[in-house]
């Protein structure tokens, strides 16, 4: 029987361009599964990650501050581009660790 997670928030972990700020996993076993992850880019922007499960799927919905020089619309089609591209790796994997 596994034993319940106990939740833990990481502050502050510096990776490339951002700072993560909150990351709050599900569980600790084996694989972390995060609820919510929220970071800043080093603009000052902030972004906000949650993470759903409905049914067998998991929804990702992202929120992020926008920056000043490009439209709004240009933003979120690059964001989405990244939601699309995430979705992607993340079939591949699970489809290759399914088949295994």
């Amino acid at each position: 029987m596994q034993s319940p997670a106990t939740p833990l928030s990481i502050a502050n972990v510096s990776y490339q361009l951002g700072t993560y700020r909150n990351l709050h996993p599900v569980s600790l076993i084996s694989c972390p599964t995060y609820k919510s992850i929220s970071y800043r880019i080093e603009d000052g922007r902030n972004v906000e990650i949650a993470f759903t499960k409905v049914a067998d799927k998991i929804i990702v919905a992202e929120s992020f501050e926008t920056e000043k020089i490009n439209p709004e619309e240009l933003q979120r089609a690059g964001w989405q581009a990244i939601l699309d591209n995430f979705k992607n790796y993340a079939e591949s994997v699970w489809n290759k660790l399914s088949n295994q």
